[in-house]
Order: C-alpha cells, then sequence, then structure tokens
C-alpha cells in the first residue's frame, strides 16, 4: 500500500512539472504571488501627502512615487485618513512632510524602476 502512494506522488509530480514544461514552451507567464495579491486588491492606489495639520491626496501617482522615494523610510504604519486607510508611510527622520500610500499605492511604487 505504500508503494502505490508513493507511486501516485510521482505521477502526479511528474504530470505537474510536465505542465509547467508545456507552459514554458508556448512562452505563457505565470504571475508571481506578489503580482497576483496586487490585481485581486479591489481598491485603488492611493497616496496622501501629509503637512503639518494638513493632508492632501495626490492624483499623480508616478509623482507621488517619485516623491515618496525621496524620503529616507518607508515602514508600515496602518493609518486612517479622510481618503481611505493606508498601510505605508515614507518620511524623512525629523520630517514633518510625509506621504501615507496604501498597499496598491505602495506596490505600485515599488514597481517603478527608479523605486530602490
Amino acid at each position: 500500500m505504500y508503494e502505490k502512494r508513493v507511486l501516485m506522488v510521482l505521477n502526479v509530480s511528474l504530470a505537474f512539472m510536465a505542465f509547467l514544461l508545456l507552459l514554458a514552451f508556448f512562452d505563457v507567464t505565470v504571475p508571481n504571488f506578489g503580482e497576483v495579491v496586487y490585481r485581486l486588491d479591489q481598491h485603488t492606489p492611493l497616496c496622501v501627502l501629509v503637512l503639518p495639520e494638513e493632508h492632501h491626496k495626490m492624483s499623480d501617482l508616478p509623482r507621488c512615487c517619485l516623491e515618496a522615494r525621496r524620503q529616507v523610510l518607508c515602514q508600515w504604519k496602518v493609518e486612517e485618513t479622510v481618503f481611505g486607510e493606508t498601510q505605508w508611510e515614507c518620511r524623512a527622520s525629523g520630517s514633518e512632510i510625509g506621504y501615507l500610500l496604501n498597499s496598491k499605492g505602495y506596490h505600485y511604487c515599488t514597481q517603478q524602476p527608479y523605486w530602490p
């Protein structure tokens, strides 16, 4: 009985490998896990400029990414704003100006070629 189970696992594994090789042969690309999570996220990318006592929504996401990149540190910090919930904060140390991004906006920024 043990040998039949081993043969079944081997057959399933070989069939899976054959399927992957067939996909590679036809040049079909499968998205990685992070890309799948990004595509399944139904929220729109959000960037909020944080000034002392003020929050402003930035509609130009590529510009926001450039400015957020110029900040020294981006870290996980969940915050509720009037524009929606954000999960990432990019801020220079000691600065009162910063940028808040939701997960979809942060993922978009990290896919840009100028993001470290």
